[in-house]
């Protein structure tokens, strides 16, 4: 299962993600009271209609989760670091926990590097300057590159299609996110707030239609999120995906040469291993596929 953070959409092809919140339908969310149209004249006032509903979309989530997609879009760069816990069901059924913590650097429109850590020992740094991806497995001391141009999003396209390198969080800083906030959400609840390594946060949990659910905490001082939880509720299994998100910088060292792999000597050069491609509605979690020799 395809544990993309805020990324429902891509999970059934560009379907829809973190989930959202509805954010123009909110406008004009309003509760539907169940009316007892049938009630007979006897029955005493206090009872003749039944109390309003709560509504499906709380204006408190709607607000917070709109502060997040405000605070997110506009940043012209950014670097944050995550931790990360994801459920992956085997053939004979049984779920299992794995993980990654990594740190990610962008500069709209088109320029990445990153870094992540497998829980196995593997280490990949990968980089994008707008002209060229490149990754490097530290382990092997092995690097792939491709000539590649394109904005951000198309970039992390490539690389969970084509080349099947996982990047957990990306959702956060690609374009479509108010987008994919507006589409897909059919319930939305504000929890309160809560504490996160003593920063204040508001707990927000979101349904979408495609069967996620989501939950967000986000900072109240400045509107970026520290947690994320997706849940996959009809997936077999319920298999879950889990991130922390802290160290964030909207002022990062985002200089071209930032975004340039410099390869260590006798570094070896081999090709990105073949992916082949997945069901649109497939949804499995999927570990990087880096070049062949990097695993």
């Amino acid at each position: 299962m395809r544990l993309d953070l805020l990324r429902a959409k891509r999970v059934v092809r560009r379907c829809g993600v973190l989930a959202a919140v509805a954010l123009a339908g909110w406008l004009a969310a309003t509760p539907v009271p169940a009316a007892d149209e049938a009630a007979p004249a006897a029955v005493p006032a206090a009872v003749e209609q039944a109390p309003e509903e709560p509504p499906l979309i709380e204006p408190a989530a709607r607000e917070a989760v709109k502060r997040m997609v405000q605070a997110l879009g506009d940043a012209q760069a950014m670097s944050f670091e995550y931790e990360t816990s994801y459920d992956s069901l085997q053939d004979d059924g049984e779920l299992l926990e794995f993980g990654t913590h990594g740190e990610i650097t962008i500069r709209r429109p088109d320029r990445l590097r990153g870094e992540v850590w497998y829980r196995d020992g593997r280490h990949l740094v990968y980089a994008y300057d707008g002209a060229k991806f490149a990754l490097y497995g530290a382990g092997q001391n092995v690097y792939a590159s491709t000539p590649r141009t394109g904005d951000l999003d198309s970039l992390v396209d490539f690389l969970r299609d084509d080349i099947g390198l996982k990047m957990p969080v990306a959702d956060l800083f690609l374009s479509d996110l108010k987008q994919l906030l507006i589409e897909n959400v059919v319930a939305a609840r504000y929890i309160g707030k809560e504490k996160i390594d003593g920063d204040e946060v508001e707990h927000v949990s979101l349904r979408l239609r495609v069967g996620v659910d989501v939950q967000l905490w986000i900072r109240t001082k400045d509107g970026l999120p520290g947690r994320i939880a997706l849940n996959y509720a009809t997936a077999e299994g319920r298999p879950s995906f889990r991130a922390d998100i802290d160290d964030w910088d909207l002022k990062p060292n985002a200089k071209d040469s930032r975004f340039v792999l410099a390869m260590p000597k006798g570094a070896r050069e081999i090709p990105f291993a073949s992916r082949p491609k997945r069901a649109d509605v497939e949804v499995e979690p999927q570990d990087a596929a880096p070049p062949e020799g990097t695993r």
